[in-house]
């Protein structure tokens, strides 16, 4: 696939010989006292090369453009001191690259409350309270870390999901066909790494994009 620089330069390039090719023409034609129609006909010919050649370098950067703008980063954040050094390396990429930012933030359990004969309605309207609790904590961090990036010039979306942490990313990152994933790693034991599994490397894993993970 051809980059954008290289379509302009062979863009130029055939401008030039078009131009250089109508001048060649119409010195042929004055030397051989062609009509002054032949001559504007060939003085058209070379105006409409130039204009569609004018026309192809513009809707090349606009696409370009158009692509630079659609690049959006997924950064999985949870508040902790490794997540905020993921988001931090997103927004260098995004303000240098102009990407946009979307920050995930996921409560790692299942809001529904199962249907039960000890569940009463007590205990249902305390967990309910509790889940709300939950989101709204994870809404106003999320809305603090993007307030932050809007100041600097970061395009920013959240979300927030429940659920299995790896697998709520990979699910967002496909929905919304993200074009690269950066997480934070936690330094964790080894024997706890074991049990419980990193959602870090089950992303990088799975991921069917780059996964940058930050220490």
């Amino acid at each position: 696939m051809i980059g954008g620089d290289s379509m302009r330069m062979l863009s130029k390039r055939m401008t030039i010989l078009a131009m250089v090719l109508a001048t060649i023409a119409m010195a042929l034609a004055w030397l051989l006292n062609a009509t002054k129609e032949v001559m504007l006909l060939i003085a058209l010919l070379a105006l409409s090369a130039f204009i569609n050649d004018t026309e192809t370098s513009v809707k090349l950067e606009e696409e370009q453009k158009s692509e630079k703008r659609s690049m959006t980063i997924l950064v999985g954040t949870d508040g902790s001191e490794e997540s905020i050094k993921a988001v931090e390396y997103a927004a260098s990429l995004a303000i240098d690259k102009g990407y946009e930012v979307l920050l995930v933030h996921v409560v790692a359990m299942d809001p529904r409350i199962p249907p039960s004969i000890w569940v009463t309605p007590e205990i249902e309207a305390r967990d309910r309270k509790f889940i709300e609790d939950l989101r709204k904590a994870a809404e106003n961090m999320l809305n603090d870390i993007a307030k932050k990036l809007k100041e600097i010039g970061v395009n920013v979306r959240t979300r927030i999901e429940f659920g299995d942490p790896a697998e709520q990313i990979l699910r967002i990152a496909d929905e919304e066909n993200v074009n690269m994933i950066v997480l934070g790693v936690r330094g964790i034991s080894r024997w706890k790494k074991i049990l419980m599994g990193s959602v870090s490397e089950k992303v990088a894993d799975e991921a069917k994009v780059p996964v940058m993970i930050v220490r």
